[in-house]
């Protein structure tokens, strides 16, 4: 037996989905940051990232325009503010200001960055496709950093830094209870 869903809970079916922060903008003057559940890398060499953002949106007039963005990747202790930042448009209010977020600069890009966040992904758009409701951004990646005490040789230390997944209808989720080695690597505390 099985149970026809929605052709609109697809992205239910797949998830959890990881949640990061997009930070496109200015120190001063336009700038905007949004919850998003949808990235993904795609290429590794070289390296390259999709992002998927609703035309709607004020965070998607700024990557048209500015050709740039940062992808912050938040913990669970953010994740009430990444349920306000959905709610509000950075066209009528600076989300940096409004949830007391410190903006920092990049790197490599223009655009800033959310010094809340414990690592960072610097990407500059190479090509954008409109697909239904969407635009999805191919950006090559620049820049990636985490902060040191979050990181280690592998990347984000996920075991200790509680990652924020999305699982549909502004549900939340974090942690690791079981996990698979592969190759003999795997973190260690």
């Amino acid at each position: 037996m099985y149970r026809d869903l929605p052709l609109s809970f697809f992205n239910r079916v797949i998830g959890p989905i990881p949640v990061v922060l997009i930070s496109v903008g200015y120190l001063k003057g336009k700038r905007s940051i949004m919850p998003c559940t949808s990235v993904a890398p795609i290429s590794l060499t070289p390296p390259y990232i999709g992002v998927s953002v609703a035309k709607t949106r004020y965070t998607c007039k700024l990557i048209r325009e500015l050709g740039d963005f940062v992808v912050n990747v938040p913990t669970w202790n953010l994740t009430k503010l990444i349920a306000e930042l959905g709610i509000v448009s950075g066209s009528e209010v600076d989300k940096f200001e409004q949830f007391n977020l410190t903006p920092l600069k990049a790197k490599k890009v223009k655009s800033l960055r959310v010094g809340e966040a414990i690592a960072w992904i610097e990407c500059c758009v190479e090509k954008s496709l409109s697909v239904g409701d969407r635009v999805f951004y191919i950006s090559r990646v620049v820049a990636v950093y985490a902060r040191e005490e979050c990181s280690y040789n592998f990347g984000v230390r996920w075991f200790s830094e509680k990652p924020v997944l999305y699982l549909g209808d502004l549900l939340f989720a974090t942690g690791f209870t079981e996990y698979y080695q592969c190759c003999g690597v795997v973190y260690r505390r």
